[in-house]
């Protein structure tokens, strides 16, 4: 796996009957091993393991910052030419909007 970029969302759904509920804090042991496996295998870990429960984390607060970050995580940085071109696009954007709202 030399190489091979990878990213561990460990979920777990303590509803039901011998569900992870039952497992405690030990409920994302498995995620956290994959994560540390696919590692030493030599992957290139992404973003750091996450770990949700669907059932008793909303989605917002639970599994989205985690996919947030790696979406972070996985995009190219700016490259210093974008970003200035970034920056006079917007200015010449808010003076003719500007200029427009004036007028």
């Amino acid at each position: 796996l030399a190489g091979v970029s990878f990213a561990v969302l460990g979920i777990a759904r303590s509803a039901c009957a011998f569900s992870a509920a039952s497992l405690g804090p030990g409920k994302f042991a498995a995620a956290h091993k994959l994560d540390a496996r696919l590692e030493v295998l030599g992957g290139v870990r992404r973003s750091p393991a996450g770990a949700t429960d669907v059932e008793v984390e909303d989605v917002s607060s639970g599994a989205l910052p985690w996919i947030r970050a790696l979406k972070e995580a996985l995009s190219p940085p700016a490259s210093p030419l974008r970003t200035w071109l970034d920056v006079v696009v917007r200015a010449r954007m808010a003076a003719v909007l500007g200029e427009g709202a004036g007028g």
